[in-house]
């Protein structure tokens, strides 16, 4: 492998908190609008070059990013780097945190796309953009560490034959979980020649549903780089990189009780004791988890090793996947049902945890999207894939949910130190999971949750492979 020199990092932090009330908030099935903010939004942009080549990376904290939008925040990015950087759109990698306590970017179920709230990002983050500077000179530590206990694997089999996502925790019929977790949180963190952390990328399996409400907050994601500045003494821009949690969230099934009661606090040295007293309970499950993956970070900063300097890389290619197969059965049934006349529907809000509970507005809103679905007719989408290089860092862009299966199988790809998944990446088409998957039931794999093929992920993972292939490739040409 030929080693290059002259790596530089820029990084910067904006906040994309909107001034005011009344936003619609994406992430469960029923529309909320926003009132108050617990904690502030922030989109966070990295700009790495090298020998005259550069990469944009561009998280921020929404739940999804629709191709179209992805494309527009893309472009508003170039636009603001200009014209000398060369920034085309393989050289930028744009992704989600996944909160659901942010403003709607995608109509969804009841959630309408808030348009306004659209615009103000794209100026937002055309104006970051244009405060990228050259950067400074630094090398990359690679921190490899585990936060056991802030995972679990949210598919279940249940006693009586039954399948479940999200099943009551606690419950007697619980028998295993579907699958693994994957507790891993690697960190490649970007150091100056004076020894001082310009920013970091943290690599995460977990879903990002914990604050809940009507209370603008960047959940767990977003507090994670309060907490990291906290534990380090100085405060290095975070990006969180949400990897393959389609199936993973924060819940431990074993367990009847709520995981954070009443207002616990934690050694936070940012914050008083009066802030932390108006905090809600969901909001410091979402400050826990986000406590206990800093100590990750900072302990495996800590045992990290220095990685080798590589040429910059990058590779993109849009795989045609078919969508979703329609069984004609459930069809017909999700027809009938329509036919019904209406329910009326709770007040709480509605999530997946609500589908075991047989909520039959929950019903009927599948039933619509089966239907829409099938009335759309068969298509193929063009799903953008693509790999970045940053020393012996890779990343592989996934527009959508995919599971944790895929992702272990993706941090095993070889030539690379450490690989990172990213999911939520430069688009979204639903959860991905592996093909066995479907058989079994639940959420994540009915027609709506689920817009791809049952093959999809055997798809997706096979051209991420012809991707790091490029990559190695041309590695080896320069």
């Amino acid at each position: 492998m030929k080693t290059m020199s002259g790596l530089t990092a820029c990084f910067l932090t904006v906040d994309i908190t909107p001034p005011e009330d009344g936003h619609p908030l994406l992430g469960y099935f029923n529309q909320r609008l926003s009132h108050g903010v617990l904690d502030s939004l922030h989109a966070r942009l990295a700009l790495f070059s090298q020998g005259g080549e550069a990469l944009v990376l561009a998280q921020i904290d929404t739940c999804l990013i629709p191709a179209d939008t992805a494309q527009r925040l893309c472009a508003a990015v170039s636009r603001g780097a200009g014209r000398g950087t060369g920034l085309s759109r393989e050289r930028i990698m744009v992704f989600a945190s996944h909160t659901h306590t942010a403003p709607a970017l995608a109509d969804l179920y009841d959630v309408r796309r808030d348009e306004a709230y659209a615009e103000f990002l794209e100026a937002r983050m055309e104006s970051a953009a244009s405060r990228l500077g050259t950067g400074k000179a630094v090398r990359l530590r690679l921190g490899r560490g585990h936060a056991p206990g802030l995972a679990s694997n949210r598919r279940w089999h249940l006693k009586d034959g039954r399948f479940a996502t999200n099943p009551p925790r606690g419950h007697p019929l619980l028998d295993r979980p579907e699958g693994p977790v994957d507790d891993e949180v690697n960190t490649g963190a970007f150091v100056a020649q004076d020894g001082s952390i310009l920013g970091m990328l943290v690599s995460i399996s977990n879903h990002a549903d914990t604050v809940g409400g009507t209370s603008i907050s960047a959940d767990w994601p977003g507090l994670l780089e309060v907490e990291v500045g906290v534990a380090l003494g100085s405060q290095p821009v975070v990006i969180p990189v949400i990897g393959a949690a389609g199936n993973i969230n924060h819940f431990d099934f074993s367990r009847t009780v709520e995981q954070t009661p009443g207002r616990q606090r934690f050694a936070n040295r940012a914050r008083s004791a009066r802030e932390q007293d108006r905090e809600s309970p969901s909001h410091a499950e979402a400050r826990r988890i986000a406590h206990g993956y800093a100590e990750a970070v900072v302990g495996s900063l800590q045992r990290g090793v220095n990685a080798e300097t590589l040429p910059l890389g990058w590779a993109m290619e849009t795989a045609a996947v078919p969508g979703i197969e329609i069984d004609p059965t459930d069809l017909a049934r999700a027809r009938d049902l329509i036919a019904l006349p209406l329910v009326a529907r709770a007040a709480a809000d509605l999530t997946a945890e609500d589908i075991f509970r047989g909520d039959p507005s929950v019903e009927r809103m599948f039933a619509q999207s089966l239907v829409d679905l099938a009335e759309r007719g068969p298509l193929d989408h063009h799903v953008p894939l693509q790999a970045f290089r940053i020393g012996s860092l890779g990343l592989f862009a996934i527009p959508g949910e995919p599971f944790v299966e895929t992702g272990l199988a993706l941090k095993r790809t070889e030539g690379f130190d450490v690989v990172m998944p990213v999911g939520l990446a430069n688009g979204y088409f639903g959860y991905i999971p592996p093909t066995e998957c479907f058989t079994r039931g639940g959420y994540e794999v009915k027609p709506g949750p689920a817009l791809l093929s049952r093959d999809a992920e055997r798809l997706v993972s096979s051209v991420l492979q012809r991707l790091a292939q490029r990559l190695r490739g041309r590695e080896q040409m320069l």
